[in-house]
């Protein structure tokens, strides 16, 4: 009892006002409500796609990993074969 008080103390209300006024309001409102049922279905749909995204994403590290290890290895391969097995022969990948 209070807070009502309170508040019509802080706000300027009318509270004789037209019915046909207050049940806009309430159509205004049932018609957010839907809205929002809605897009809480909606969003609930996109983030189960999220998950789905995240282990297609997980799997595409890891291969995109996989991947430039083999590069590297073909990339040493190279090297090896260009300086004749041959560590010390190497500029840029010299061991020391």
């Amino acid at each position: 009892m209070e807070m009502l008080q309170k508040f019509r103390a802080n706000f300027e209300l009318d509270e004789d006002q037209d019915p046909a006024a207050l049940d806009g309001y309430k159509d205004r409102i049932m018609v957010f409500q839907q809205y929002l049922k809605k897009a809480i279905g909606i969003m609930e749909m996109q983030r189960k796609q999220m998950k789905t995204m995240e282990a297609v994403r997980d799997r595409q590290d890891k291969s995109t990993n996989e991947l430039l290890t083999h590069m590297m290895k073909f990339e040493d391969t190279g090297l090896e074969y260009y300086s004749d097995q041959d560590k010390e022969k190497r500029v840029l990948t010299h061991p020391s």
